[in-house]
């Protein structure tokens, strides 16, 4: 089982394994927090908005330096695989801009850089 991490955001903290995350929120309407990225669907919009997401770059790094690899992402409803396939893709891409801030915007130089085709059937 992975060590339980816990993560201090003035008042809001949130306990991940993961697998699971528990969000506590503040009681009062403070207008410094950063907005949580809940429904964000693209790393491009959660960027924009300085929301606050967890940060999956270093597992994409670890799918981008594997060179033949063939992944079919199997989650339910809701569960954050168009997010994952952003990040990634932005990873991929070595988009900068993105990427900046991340565990992965110093590690770029070490993978190559693809083109990313995108389809989106929804």
């Amino acid at each position: 089982m992975p060590e339980l991490r816990t993560v201090s955001y003035f008042n809001q903290v949130w306990f991940s394994d993961y697998a699971h995350v528990h969000f506590s929120f503040p009681d009062s309407d403070d207008e410094n927090l950063q907005p949580l990225s809940i429904g964000c669907s693209d790393l491009a919009s959660i960027r924009s908005e300085n929301a606050i997401f967890v940060d999956q770059t270093e597992m994409a790094l670890k799918l981008a330096r594997k060179k033949h690899f063939y992944g079919l992402f199997m989650r339910p409803r809701r569960f954050g695989k168009s997010l994952f396939l952003s990040t990634l893709r932005a990873v991929l891409e070595h988009d900068s801009k993105l990427l900046e801030g991340t565990s992965a915007s110093m590690k770029l130089k070490d993978i190559d850089k693809y083109n990313v085709i995108s389809l989106n059937f929804g």
